[in-house]
Formats: structure tokens, C-alpha cells, sequence
């Protein structure tokens, strides 16, 4: 599996302890509770990718990886305390992957900013990494973040959601969801 996970993940747990946090002020806008419908979807770059993974904490956190092209192609490795583990690939519909663009763009995730700089090391952590018209960004979510800091409110919703719109549209629901929940 073609994967930003090893060396993003590095970024997500010391980025902040090495400097490496954004302090801007701009923010991401608009932050929808939903994925947007279909006809608000725009073309899809044919390098369009979206990369996420989740890390482990001090408890039973997922721990998973999944990602999507342009074509719909899916890939998924579940690590641990996940209802599937081990790599799995499907594809899901062109519609998903237009609307996962959409959202990305409502978003504006490459406006977005990282601003917390608190580091709590047992939480877990989402890293996210979207490619478009060759541009890269990455960006790390600290769960625990948003409970301390009002700074990074803004931004931690809308990585929450579309954390949340990533494992909707790529179904990876059933394979994570375990007896105990998420």
C-alpha cells in the first residue's frame, strides 16, 4: 500500500514538540456537519488522493489506515482494535469520491491551520493528507486538542468532520467499528 502514514505519523506525534505546528490565523471557514450532496461536487483532479490514519492511545483506540484515488480505489489496513485487520482493497463510487472532494473544498483544507500546541501523548492522534492539482498538505489532529485549547476549536471541527465524511464515504465503518464502539 502506497502510504504517508509512517513518516505523517511521526509529523502528528512530535510535529508540535519540534516546531513544526502552524500559528497562522486563517481559518477554515465553513465547517458542515454533512458531506455535501453530489451536485455540489466539482471535477476530480486526476491526482486527487485523500490519505487518513488513526494512532493508537492509551486505551482501545482504532488503529487504521485508509486511502482513496481518484478512481475510487480503496485501501485499508486495520492494526489494531479494529473489527477487520490486515490490508483490504474495494472500490467505491465515483459519486463518493466527488463528494469527499467537496467536502475537502468546503472545507477549505488548504486553508486550514494547525494551531494547538499542547501535546497530550496517550491521546489519539488523525492524520489526514489530501493531494490536488500536485499540491500536498498534511495535517494532524491531536484529539485530545479541542478539550484544552479555544484556538484550535475552529480547526479540530473540521478535521473532525472530515475525518468522519472520510470513513462514511470509503466505508470503512464496518471494518473499524468493533463490540466496544469508537
Amino acid at each position: 500500500m502506497k502510504s504517508p502514514a509512517v513518516a505523517a505519523a511521526v509529523l502528528c506525534a512530535f510535529g508540535p514538540v519540534m516546531g513544526c505546528s502552524s500559528e497562522g490565523t486563517s481559518g477554515p471557514g465553513k465547517t458542515p456537519s454533512s458531506v455535501p450532496p453530489v451536485a455540489e461536487a466539482r471535477f476530480i483532479p486526476p491526482d486527487f488522493r485523500v490519505s487518513m490514519w488513526r494512532t493508537p492511545c492509551w486505551g482501545t483506540c482504532p488503529v487504521y489506515e485508509v486511502n482513496v484515488d481518484a478512481s475510487g480505489h480503496v485501501d485499508y489496513d486495520g492494526q489494531s482494535y479494529v473489527a477487520a485487520y490486515g490490508r483490504s482493497a474495494w472500490t467505491i463510487p465515483a459519486s463518493s469520491v466527488a463528494r469527499l472532494a467537496a467536502k475537502c473544498e468546503e472545507l477549505g483544507f488548504f486553508d486550514l491551520q494547525e494551531h494547538c500546541t499542547k501535546i497530550i501523548y496517550d491521546s489519539p492522534k488523525v492524520g489526514i493528507e489530501v493531494v490536488r492539482n500536485g499540491a500536498t498538505k498534511v495535517l494532524c489532529l491531536d484529539l485530545a486538542c479541542g478539550l484544552f485549547s479555544d484556538d484550535s476549536a475552529e480547526v479540530h471541527r473540521a478535521l473532525d468532520s472530515l475525518a468522519d465524511s472520510i470513513d462514511e464515504l470509503l466505508q470503512t465503518s464496518s471494518r473499524v467499528q468493533t463490540d466496544a464502539g469508537r
